[in-house]
């Protein structure tokens, strides 16, 4: 017999929305609104903060280029 592996979870990692028109279960904890689950800031869906993703510097620059282009900033010379 093989081993099952336990299945990763659907839901992506966001920050808890809490619904006001409902109210919290026995724990203390309510309904999210982007996830529909019940949780509370800092469980396994609900993390405080969220975990940021690195940016290239090539794309960072090119990224502060475009952004200059579209507002019309020049270099001083």
């Amino acid at each position: 017999m093989t081993r099952r592996t336990p299945a990763r979870s659907r839901v992506p990692p966001h920050l808890h929305q809490a619904t006001r028109d409902l109210p919290a279960d026995h724990r203390g904890r309510r309904v999210c609104v982007v996830c529909g689950l019940l949780g509370e800031p800092g469980d396994a869906h609900h993390p405080i903060t969220l975990p940021t993703t690195p940016v290239s510097p090539v794309l960072a620059a090119a990224a502060a280029a475009r952004d200059a282009a579209i507002l019309g900033e020049r270099d001083a010379d």
